[in-house]
């Protein structure tokens, strides 16, 4: 990502904004204006087998916090600041917050990037950028339950915030209650490679927080296509256990580009994480990149 007046601004999964090519290899609209510009013959371009597919089927879905041990590296640890990293870029906390049944004043210190704060089973807060780190206040029973999804957007890469302490992603202090520093937590690393072992039929606890929901289609015809995230919310995606990025629905792009070899011929797998209260029950495909910005 790159970085203005210490504000962190993530580069999006595709890299399909203005290229003289479409991410699918298809020529955009500025490839043929080029040509004209630097007067150079058009030339034939290789065709480029694309489309989509039937509505994959939605078999099962669980809460993250019902089987974070699953999916979960975890650790506990005085400080919420313990170090240890997730290759999928989401880290989970959990503590406990003995309040007296009134208001209280919690504010979460040098986090990054994205914070979903949850007490007592609801989403109290979602925090970004220029959010990060407000005080919030919730009434705190005796034994409160704070659940924090941490989200790391993306490191810088070049320039002068490159090993920059904030590089650091995830709580890097911990959170205060009533200006005090709270200790004692739980962490989790958010693992999907571990997706392979999970136990879909995991029963639920309560219904809240981030889902996994896993699709399945069949495929007679290999060929690229795109998954259409325009009806979804913020998360990411895994198809037959390949990584296909993140989406957010505030845009600019609202699809996720599928290469051909990533799929294969009968049955295929999609797992959709979905990070926010957006209700994932069905997904699509679409034959093109839509660029809309709703943020």
């Amino acid at each position: 990502c790159s970085s203005r007046q210490n504000i962190d601004y993530p580069q999006i999964t595709s890299y399909d904004y203005d290229a003289v090519l479409h991410e699918d290899g298809r020529p955009s609209e500025k490839y043929r204006k080029l040509q004209t510009i630097l007067n150079v013959k058009a030339s034939t371009l290789k065709s480029i087998d694309i489309g989509t597919y039937s509505q994959p089927n939605l078999v099962n879905r669980v809460n993250l916090v019902d089987v974070l041990d699953q999916v979960g590296e975890y650790k506990e640890s005085a400080s919420a600041s313990f170090k240890f990293g997730s290759g999928y870029g989401y880290m989970f906390y959990q503590t406990r917050v003995a309040g007296d049944n009134q208001m209280e004043k919690l504010q979460l210190l040098d986090v990054a990037d994205r914070a979903d704060i949850y007490i007592d089973h609801e989403l109290v807060a979602s925090q970004y950028q220029k959010t990060l780190g407000q005080p919030i206040e919730a009434s705190l029973t005796p034994d409160s339950l704070v659940q924090i999804l941490v989200e790391n957007a993306g490191r810088v890469n070049y320039g002068t915030r490159l090993l920059s302490p904030s590089e650091q992603k995830g709580i890097r202090t911990g959170m205060t209650v009533d200006r005090h520093l709270h200790f004692g937590w739980k962490q989790w690393a958010i693992d999907l490679t571990r997706l392979g072992n999970l136990d879909w039929q995991t029963s639920a606890n309560l219904n809240y927080g981030p889902i996994l929901s896993r699709f399945v289609f069949d495929v007679d015809r290999v060929h690229a296509t795109y998954l259409d995230c325009s009806q979804l919310g913020k998360g990411m995606v895994l198809l037959n256990g390949i990584n296909l990025g993140h989406y957010w629905q505030a845009g600019p792009t609202q699809a996720l580009y599928i290469p051909k070899d990533f799929l294969k011929l009968g049955k295929n797998e999609l797992i959709v994480f979905e990070t926010t209260e957006r209700d994932v029950k069905q997904v699509s495909f679409t034959n093109r990149q839509e660029v809309r910005i709703n943020a």
